[in-house]
């Protein structure tokens, strides 16, 4: 027994994921595991275990959450189970990613399993060599060494300290140190080239580094990406300097009022998103936008990448973002790719996406077309970005000399969109902020707001919001 064996403090639960065609294969690793389990060092699990009467899907969502490490018997029958595709494979990532338990994935028989949303993940045997395809007097040896490799990961993965916040205080000389750990996932190691390769199944966290990696798709790839869709557009960088043009570089000029130039150099910097192409508190669907843009991101909708829906599918997400907290759980299946691909299709495409060129394009309304949106049943308990209003003195609104943004002030605060006692504080927020500037300047009125969630009847159609942002706008605005 190797050292790393011998340290475990208590029995490490295993949770065995596996398609029912490959029994035979399941009781080789069983066979192998008995004598760990009889050391009481291990406990298998697999729902060949679920008594006769028992929910069995809700204990197998137990047993995953109970479970130390999640071992996934990897096979063309596994890939192909819709069950441990929508239900199994998801839950565990999740927990992986949470730091919550080790999936280990173990190829059990030649398959596409790269093209797999655990292609990312450290495989047994080493190499990837299907177990299957050896003879059959050297698959014991070969489960030997994968049940030894797993009970080493298990035992130090146990033994590991707890990731994320930790319940005592930080010194104040590792402060620094501490914090950097947090953004190791952005910084290339010299020992580890960066994985470049974007596979049919992506998390959005990890796609979204690939991209920021400088990743290039020279056409359009087919892909599925989990990840929060939230109903807005988060405007590209520059989208101020386009439409001031030359005014840009004076813009002490252009917004003499202190307050006015920070409101704003705020707003540019960290809030402008909006949700005015989906009309969620309007009725006016005669003259909705030929795409609606929403962002999928993994908390954070500056971490996130724009997704262009054709009007009958968004209209059918409606009822997501209006009966719940706004945003959605969801696996986007559409096309991967720069704007330069789609932008003969919808033209103002260059003003959305953040920092990132790519987006995710899902082409037609069509029922039977494979690319779409799959919500998810899954609670978000952190979705960050900002609510905002733009408001205008009454006295410029009723003259009608709303001629630009000069005339206008942006009030703004940090929320979590997925908590409605963050939203509320927020909105109380910008209430207090509104206040200030009325005491400066006189009653406002607001022109625009950020999303649905901010109270108020806006003057500015919302039509008319898009056409601004897009540098569109006639004469006739309200």
């Amino acid at each position: 027994m190797t050292k790393e064996m011998s340290m475990a403090s208590r029995p490490i639960k295993l949770f065995v994921s596996y398609a029912h065609a490959d029994d035979p294969l399941k009781r080789d690793f069983d066979i192998q595991c008995a004598a760990l389990i009889h050391d009481n060092l291990i406990e298998v699990w697999s729902d060949s275990g679920i008594s006769a009467g028992t929910r069995w899907e809700t204990e197998i969502v137990k047993r995953m959450d109970a479970a130390d490490v999640i071992v996934m018997l990897v096979s063309p029958a596994f890939l192909g189970s819709e069950f441990i595709r929508t239900k199994e494979l998801p839950h565990a990532m999740d927990r992986h990613e949470a730091g919550q338990a080790l999936v280990i994935p173990v190829i059990a028989r030649e398959c596409l399993w790269k093209h797999a949303a655990l292609a990312d993940l450290q495989v047994l045997p080493k190499g990837g060599r299907p177990i299957d395809v050896l003879p059959k007097g050297r698959r014991d040896a070969a489960w030997v060494k994968v049940v030894e490799a797993i009970y080493a990961s298990a035992a130090a993965f146990v033994a590991a300290p707890p990731q994320g916040p930790q319940p005592t205080l930080i010194q104040p000389e590792q402060y620094l140190v501490w914090r950097a750990k947090q953004h190791s996932t952005f910084m290339d190691s010299p020992l580890v080239p960066a994985d470049r390769s974007i596979g049919d199944y992506e998390q959005i966290n990890r796609l979204r580094l690939k991209l920021l990696h400088g990743i290039r798709l020279d056409q359009p790839k087919l892909l599925t990406v989990r990840g929060t869709l939230f109903p807005c557009a988060l405007l590209t960088s520059g989208w101020w300097e386009r439409a001031l043009g030359e005014d840009a570089a004076k813009e002490e000029v252009y917004l003499p009022d202190p307050v006015q130039r920070w409101l704003f150099k705020g707003f540019d910097l960290w809030a402008p998103s909006w949700d005015f192409t989906w009309a969620l508190d309007t009725t006016d669907d005669a003259r909705l936008p030929s795409r609606f843009v929403a962002q999928l991101g993994s908390g954070d909708e500056a971490d996130s990448l724009p997704v262009f829906i054709p009007p009958a599918r968004a209209i059918k997400l409606r009822e997501y973002f209006q009966n719940d907290w706004g945003g959605l759980e969801a696996e986007v299946t559409g096309l991967l790719g720069h704007r330069r691909h789609f932008q003969e299709h919808f033209k103002e495409i260059d003003s959305f996406g953040g920092l990132l060129d790519y987006c995710l394009w899902i082409d037609g309304d069509d029922s039977t077309n494979l690319q779409g949106i799959l919500p998810r049943k899954q609670p978000t308990s952190l979705y960050s970005g900002y609510v905002w209003k733009c408001l205008a003195p009454r006295t410029i609104f009723e003259a009608k000399k709303i001629r630009s943004l000069s005339d206008v002030y942006f009030v703004w605060d940090h929320t979590n969109f997925a908590s409605p006692d963050a939203v509320k504080y927020s909105l109380d927020a910008l209430h207090h902020k509104e206040a200030y500037i009325e005491s400066l300047h006189g009653d406002l009125v607001l022109l625009q707001k950020s999303s649905s969630l901010v109270p108020g009847d806006c003057k500015f159609s919302t039509r008319g919001a898009f056409d601004i942002i897009t540098g569109n706008a006639h004469d006739e605005r309200i």
